[in-house]
Order: C-alpha cells, then structure tokens, then sequence
C-alpha cells in the first residue's frame, strides 16, 4: 500500500459516520449497476424477518465495534433499496 492510500484510508477510519453514509450511499445507489451486489441484495431479500434478526444479531457480537457501522450502513442500504423497488418497482 503506497503512502498516499494509506494516508486515504486513515482519513476514511478518522471519521466512521462519515464512511458509513458514504457506503451506504454506494449501497443504495449502485445496486443496480452491479451483479454482485445484485445477487448479495436477492439473498439478503429472501431472508425471512427471523433469519435478518438473528444475522444483526451475530453481526453485532461478532463484528469489531469500529466496524459495525459498515455492517449497519449496508443494511440500511439494502432496506432503501428494498423500498425503493417495492414504491417505483424493479
């Protein structure tokens, strides 16, 4: 990793709430760009309520706590998306 990416990647981890908006906003805006993120959203969209439950669940006592936010801003992505598509359609 060069000096300037690391210096990127500091600035990013400085300013968590920053980084998680700007993910979710990759999240909720590049969904339908991109097949992988496609395919991990239909995944994510079959889960029944039990089954999101207990994956936040085990996310929080699993995932570091500086990182939880990324977690978090994803699904919240997903949950926009989800919205977005049940109002507008596919």
């Amino acid at each position: 990793m060069s000096s300037s990416e690391k210096e990127v990647a500091a600035k990013m981890y400085t300013d968590k709430n920053l980084f998680a908006a700007q993910v979710f906003q990759c999240i909720a805006y590049i969904t339908h760009k991109c097949p992988l993120l496609q395919e991990l959203f239909l995944k994510w969209t079959n889960l029944g309520i039990r089954e999101k439950v207990l994956l936040n669940y085990i996310a929080f006592h699993i995932v570091e706590k500086g990182q939880i936010e990324l977690y978090t801003a994803i699904i919240q992505g997903f949950g926009y998306w989800n919205t977005l598509q049940d109002t507008e359609g596919s």
